[in-house]
């Protein structure tokens, strides 16, 4: 996994399980400096960003913690995983990004060129991205938004690297378009459900990590994810 630090974004996530009456109160400070306005650990309960764009209400139980609320970026890490290893790709997370778009080719920064910012457009770029191993798209809401959702995991005869992997095969994904800051990666043992969905000219990715072989939380984040509102 590989992430950018700009100014204002990161990396991040969401998710939901059995809804609470109210909000839970929380308070302290945000235990991760690149992470804005974020809450930390979790007790079990309902919470709402304060500054990711569109607004996220979202559900979770004890032990799942918030590393990041930042205008593009949102982030929520199971009890099972930690903050550090999301940017090496040894945790399971839950990413919310209000605007991304196909990664550039190679090991360069940015969009892909020559690829629209669509969900339809940037699934299909998935399907046939030499390396990767996906799933057909299918039609999905989350939210109330809607879109596409694949399962992508990478194919076990690609051997290229980038500077930043560590030594290990890897291929860009997707890519932050402003206010999100990210280039995200999959690495070898890494399965990611993608969820891409229309928002205003563009496209809001939902990205769910298991790192664990035959990815068995899949199931478990995604309906977390049944349970997550966009907007006040």
């Amino acid at each position: 996994m590989r992430t950018l630090l700009f100014a204002l974004g990161l990396t991040v996530v969401a998710a939901g399980i059995a809804r609470a009456s109210a909000l839970a109160f929380v308070g302290g400070s945000c235990p991760n400096v690149d992470g804005g306005t974020c809450l930390g650990q979790l007790s079990a309960g309902t919470y709402q960003t304060s500054t990711f764009h569109p607004a996220i209400t979202y559900t979770v139980p004890s032990g799942w913690s918030n590393f990041e609320d930042l205008p593009g970026n949102f982030l929520l890490v199971p009890p099972s995983g930690n903050l550090p290893g999301v940017n090496s790709g040894t945790s399971d997370y839950i990413g919310i990004y209000t605007s991304v778009a196909a990664a550039a080719a190679g090991c360069a920064d940015g969009p892909a060129i020559g690829v629209g910012y669509t969900p339809k457009a940037i699934a299909r770029w998935i399907e046939h991205k030499r390396g990767l191993v996906s799933t057909r798209p299918i039609h999905v809401s989350v939210g109330r938004l809607r879109g596409l959702r694949l399962d992508i995991h990478l194919s076990k005869s690609w051997k290229k690297k980038c500077p930043y992997s560590h030594g290990k095969p890897s291929i860009q994904l997707i890519a932050g378009i402003a206010p999100s800051g990210l280039v995200h990666t999959v690495v070898p043992r890494l399965t990611i459900r993608l969820y891409l969905l229309n928002y205003k000219a563009g496209t809001l990715g939902v990205e769910v990590d298991d790192v664990h072989k035959d990815h068995p939380h899949l199931g478990e984040y995604s309906r977390l994810l049944r349970q997550v509102k966009f907007g006040t």
